[in-house]
């Protein structure tokens, strides 16, 4: 995946040096530190900082969360996405 973006930006002529931050879903293939796509994204931009997805993060803790309190979210989400 990294040679993918680094590639592409590349041909727009873009330096990865532009890139200040990177938001992920936390999977291994992304943050893993040998490999991970941030891990070759931070050999090239050290200073770039990464954070796991506040909405991947909230859709783990909702796998969690007790069936009662799991119905009254899905009325909460049903009212947001009319808005």
């Amino acid at each position: 995946m990294f040679r993918i973006v680094d590639h592409f930006f590349k041909e727009k002529a873009i330096p990865l040096k532009n890139i200040i931050a990177v938001a992920t879903d936390g999977a291994p293939p992304i943050v893993g530190c040998h490999r991970g796509f941030v891990s070759y994204l931070k050999k090239m931009v050290p200073e770039v900082m990464t954070v796991h997805c506040i909405i991947h993060r909230q859709h783990l803790a909702a796998k969690h969360l007790s069936p009662r309190l799991n119905e009254s979210l899905q009325y909460v989400i049903a009212a947001v996405n009319r808005i």
